[in-house]
């Protein structure tokens, strides 16, 4: 009972703190940190080092199941006459395993339509991947062959077996967005050589972490075959969002 009473004070502060956390690290990076975590990591200096100061969601959570079902089988003998007892342990053991299932398992996408469209997949807002598809075959069958994204923060080259060339990434922006190259901007040399590049200009934005924004990251990318450079090109989910936003 004791347990329990300390790692229920413990998750009134977690939802307290973790809630007031979500106004300047926004909802997702505040769940991920405070909820959906064993505890609550807080850099040391510049380094990168960071020390644990407070349990998290998962770590709370975990205790109290494991608590309520020891003391559950342990203390309480099944009879009608506490069969309400029961029920509310089964409750409060089903609500703990259903929130770290949905934690783990779930999956949030949108489906978006424009009239007269058809989908049979929906997108994820959150996560992004370099994908390159080659044209349909005698089959009208596509090769797709998809990179995750965060393939691209790395300055190593990128090589797989059914690409014939390999990816060595210029630049890379969690966030941004593109417009029309100003008059001004056409005297100089392109951000990239390849596609539209010629006529666009990436601009790097801040990460936001608002609920009802999502980040457009974009990298420029040098393609690198047999025989040698074949360009540098700018891949951005604004390719295929929105069109470029005139200056």
């Amino acid at each position: 009972l004791k347990l329990t009473a300390v790692c229920l004070a413990f998750g009134i502060i977690l939802v307290f703190v973790g809630t007031l956390a979500q106004v300047k690290e926004g909802l997702y990076v505040a769940q991920e940190r405070s909820f959906q975590s064993f505890f609550i990591w807080m850099p040391i200096g510049e380094g990168g080092f960071e020390i644990p100061v407070f349990p998290g969601g998962y770590l709370v959570g975990l205790v109290l199941l494991v608590n309520l079902t020891a003391a559950h089988f342990k203390r309480f003998k099944l009879s009608w006459k506490k069969i309400g007892i029961h029920l509310t342990h089964l409750g409060l053991i089903l609500l703990l395993l259903g929130q770290l299932a949905t934690d783990l398992f779930s999956v949030e996408s949108h489906l978006r339509f424009k009239e007269g469209d058809s989908k049979n997949y929906s997108e994820s807002h959150l996560e992004n991947e370099l994908v390159f598809i080659s044209s349909a075959g005698q089959e009208g069958q596509e090769t797709v062959v998809a990179i995750p994204e965060y393939y691209l923060t790395s300055q190593e080259p990128i090589r797989h077996p059914q690409l014939p060339f390999s990816i060595q990434v210029k630049e890379y922006h969690l966030n941004c967005r593109l417009r029309d190259r100003t008059p001004e901007e056409r005297n100089d040399p392109p951000q990239a050589t390849e596609g539209i590049a010629p006529r666009i200009f990436l601009e790097p934005r801040p990460e936001t972490r608002k609920t009802d924004e999502r980040n457009f990251p974009a990298a420029i990318l040098e393609l690198t075959g047999e025989n040698g450079s074949l360009g540098t090109w700018v891949v951005t989910p604004w390719l295929i969002e929105p069109q470029p936003v005139s200056a």
